[in-house]
């Protein structure tokens, strides 16, 4: 999927650091931040992908200035949204192998 062709997109963003009660975990909550709006897009039958744009400054810089994003804001990710073109497009989502998990202790 292109972002020309999304029907919507979500930008997630970010803050500078120094405004955050826990900022080493900014990147790990941005991240699942995404990763459960992709979720429920699934769950809702739609298309998404994510679009990585922090850190590389190519690419936030521009979409911040795109975004007109305030000083001390950046765009974390890119989140393209759409309907699939065919039925089975989420044939395989179910992807988890019980045998994978490991219980410590037991």
């Amino acid at each position: 999927m292109q972002v020309s062709e999304a029907n919507q997109m979500i930008a997630v963003i970010g803050t500078k650091k120094d405004n955050l009660s826990a900022p080493a975990f900014q990147e790990q909550d941005l991240a699942y931040a995404a990763e459960n709006l992709m979720i429920k897009a699934t769950e809702m039958k739609i298309g998404s992908v994510m679009l990585g744009t922090y850190p590389v400054a190519d690419r936030y810089v521009p979409v911040s200035k795109l975004l007109n994003l305030e000083e001390g804001k950046f765009p974390f990710t890119l989140i393209c949204l759409g309907y699939p073109l065919s039925d089975d497009a989420f044939f395989d989502k179910n992807k988890f192998k019980p045998e994978m998990v490991k219980h410590i202790g037991e």
